[in-house]
């Protein structure tokens, strides 16, 4: 048959026809076929250097157009990988769709759920890494990631990944701290010297950390108190901020001179970051221009001293 070919990939033999792996054409089928003999080894396959058994999948998605798989499969991680790297976008979304996005984590005994992309929020980090194949971390039989570390602080950097910032007070500094630099988590371990700074420094002046991105209209903000000469009374919080919440650091204090707020500021917070420093500038009495600190993949910290 003109339209039959073989595929090697990884070492397993497939073979199919032309018109099924060219039924995506913004896959890299077309292109591979197009490439002729320098993709064929002398036996007249098309060698792919792939997972030959998750590849499987990927053909049976090809065939069917739509998701096939067998009773108790848990690589759903795997398979994603390798539908971003044919670039099957309707599988990717097949796949997505059939686990909510989620993958499975066993870590220090009990069992955590997260999203993909909450996993790969921060780029090159472990959870990035060990869903793209770069790390290889063992698995249980229902295909959860089994990582050895302490639960009870898992649970903060799961909190710090989906929401972005450390919206829950806490005084494990140095141990969290430590966790993001095992799982790769440069940014979290930003956010945490931040907050600590914050439970710290001398309330008789306002400081104040914003976290923002090149590609984001998200910031996260830090400050050591929550009012200052009416501050808060004559800003509107709610108009700037889509999420925050206060601390109080002394239980005793009741006119709440001692309380640190983490925020998150959406609509005012562009790329050019022109739109939230003025407001701060002004509404904090902030004379001149923030400190500006270059952090890693893209973020970028100001600090404010008012």
């Amino acid at each position: 048959m003109a339209d039959s070919l073989i595929l090697n990939v990884g070492g397993k033999i497939y073979q199919t026809n032309k018109s099924t792996l060219e039924r995506y054409t913004d896959s890299i089928f077309p292109s591979l076929l197009k490439g002729g003999a320098s993709a064929i080894n002398e036996q007249g396959q098309y060698v792919l250097d792939r997972d030959g058994k998750v590849f499987r999948h990927v053909l049976n998605f090809l065939r069917c157009r739509k998701l096939v798989l067998p009773a108790g499969f848990c690589e759903y991680d795997l398979l994603l990988c390798e539908a971003k790297f044919f670039k099957l976008f309707a599988l990717q979304k097949a796949i997505e769709e059939e686990t909510r996005g989620e993958i499975g984590l066993r870590v220090g005994g009990r069992t955590f759920r997260m999203t993909i992309k909450e996993a790969t929020r921060e780029k090159d980090s472990f959870f990035d890494k060990m869903l793209d194949g770069r790390k290889i971390v063992p698995r249980d039989a229902l295909g959860n990631y089994l990582v050895d570390r302490d639960a009870s602080l898992f649970r903060y950097v799961m909190r710090y990944l989906r929401d972005g910032g450390l919206f829950f007070n806490m005084t494990e500094f140095e141990q969290l701290k430590k966790e993001g630099e095992y799982f790769g988590l440069d940014m979290l371990v930003h956010h945490v010297e931040s907050f600590r700074l914050m439970k710290i420094l001398d309330k008789g002046c306002l400081n104040l950390h914003l976290f923002y991105h090149d590609g984001s209209d998200q910031c996260v903000i830090y400050a050591n108190k929550a009012k200052i000469d009416g501050w808060f009374s004559s800003w509107n919080i709610s108009e700037i901020c889509s999420k925050y919440i206060t601390f109080k650091h002394d239980p005793t204090d009741l006119a709440g001179a001692s309380s640190f707020v983490g925020l998150s500021g959406f609509s005012l917070c562009t790329k050019e970051h022109t739109g939230i420093i003025p407001i701060i500038r002004e509404k904090l009495g902030a004379k001149q221009r923030p400190r500006e600190v270059p952090l890693s993949n893209g973020w970028t910290k100001l600090q404010f001293t008012a």
